[in-house]
């Protein structure tokens, strides 16, 4: 392993964009983090964009593509290996961005954001709904679709995350500032195209410091995009992550998550990986990660705030 301040490397990722000390991130709680390579991801998964940890099989992690693959989800283990291409019956892959994993009415359940909307045109976006299986079928059929549109017309998002306690989908858009995040109810028998309601802006989330810019000039207008977004399993936290970083967004005791976001976040770094769009937590405090951009794309987890 390598070693730096507050970062712990294992050998074979590329070397990190350390985080800066400009005052873009001065104020901020900075979370140590540990980095472990589980494996490589089969090159079937060429282009990651959501992943999920089953909340019906522990050594299952769920996994999906961007737009121009076909309606299926990718089962692998915790060494990366492929386990099931799962076809998703009553669905389309329009531009699918995130995955969320959620145990709901005691049962586990899985949500497939098909959010993206990178040209601005997409009237309504959509999120399918499906039980989590405790065996891996070739097929799944989605049980529910909640269509949606955003308060002042279409925007390209890219973050998903459900909070099953409060019964709420929370989405977040990409483009435009101040990131903005939205909810939605949490049901299987929502008709229309339902309206969804802004919860909370982040302006907590910097625009990229001079550091960044100069080491990737030429994505340095993108790497503070929000890409993903998850709620931890205890439903005490949301994560919100960026081509560079994560988020932490803690809820205190009796404290509403428009509250909870309006506060201080903590900050880890994504280490090492090529545009992580895929981010998730494990436990409340392990993140499951891979690249969009690396063949084979690494399977990561990342130990935060230890």
């Amino acid at each position: 392993m390598l070693s730096l301040p507050g970062i712990v490397l294992v050998l074979g990722l590329a070397q990190p964009d350390l985080l800066p000390a400009g005052a873009s991130f001065a104020n901020y709680d900075i979370l140590n983090t540990r980095v472990e390579r589980l494996g490589n991801l089969s090159t079937q998964i060429n282009e990651a964009s959501g992943i999920a940890v089953s909340r019906a099989d522990n050594n299952r992690i769920w996994l999906v593509n961007d737009s121009g693959d076909q309606a299926r989800l990718y089962a692998v283990d915790r060494r990366g290996r492929l386990r099931k291409t799962v076809s998703l019956i009553g669905a389309a892959n329009v531009d699918w961005e995130d995955l969320a994993t959620f145990v709901w009415n005691g049962e586990p359940w899985l949500a497939v954001a098909d959010i993206g909307d990178n040209d601005g045109i997409r009237s309504a976006l959509t999120i399918y709904l499906l039980r989590d299986p405790a065996t891996l079928p070739s097929r799944l059929r989605r049980e529910a679709v909640i269509r949606f549109s955003l308060p002042g017309g279409p925007v390209d998002c890219e973050g998903l995350a459900v909070d099953p306690h409060s019964e709420t989908i929370f989405v977040i858009n990409k483009r435009g500032r101040p990131y903005t995040v939205y909810s939605l109810p949490l049901a299987t028998d929502a008709g229309g195209i339902l309206q969804a309601r802004p919860v909370a802006a982040l302006p907590q989330i910097p625009p990229p410091t001079d550091a960044m810019k100069a080491r990737r000039p030429a994505l340095a207008r993108w790497l503070s995009q929000p890409t993903s977004m998850d709620v931890d399993p205890e439903g005490n936290q949301i994560l919100v992550s960026t081509y560079t970083h994560g988020f932490v967004f803690r809820r205190q005791a009796r404290q509403s998550w428009s509250e909870a976001l309006a506060g201080r976040p903590r900050v880890f770094e994504l280490t090492g990986l090529k545009e992580p769009e895929a981010v998730a937590f494990d436990t409340r405090s392990t993140v499951v990660t891979t690249s969009e951009k690396m063949l084979p794309a690494p399977l990561i987890a990342m130990q935060i705030g230890y």
